[in-house]
């Protein structure tokens, strides 16, 4: 049976790094994800003292150094804030 977007849970991705990558000027958000994420989603921070801060993914890279881990690339208002144990949600 097919489920469509709305009717999906909430996706989570679970930070455990954060790499800046000079070549080309963004930073890599290594973690854990759990559901569905679609490059162009609008995504929630929520950062471990509370703070929520609203962005999207620009980017995602499957290529994987743990099993179950990946990299994402977010837009500059969450790239500049992201830090490992924060939470990153849709």
């Amino acid at each position: 049976m097919e489920t469509n977007r709305a009717e999906a849970t909430v996706s989570e991705f679970h930070v455990t790094d954060v790499f800046w990558m000079s070549s080309i000027g963004k930073r890599f958000i290594v973690g854990r994800m759990v559901g569905v994420f679609e490059i162009g989603q609008s995504v929630t921070l929520r950062q471990q003292d509370g703070t929520t801060v609203s962005g999207t993914l620009e980017a995602i890279n499957l290529h994987r150094q743990k099993p179950g881990f990946c990299t994402l690339v977010f837009s500059e208002e969450i790239s500049n804030r992201v830090q490992p144990g924060d939470l990153i949600h849709d």
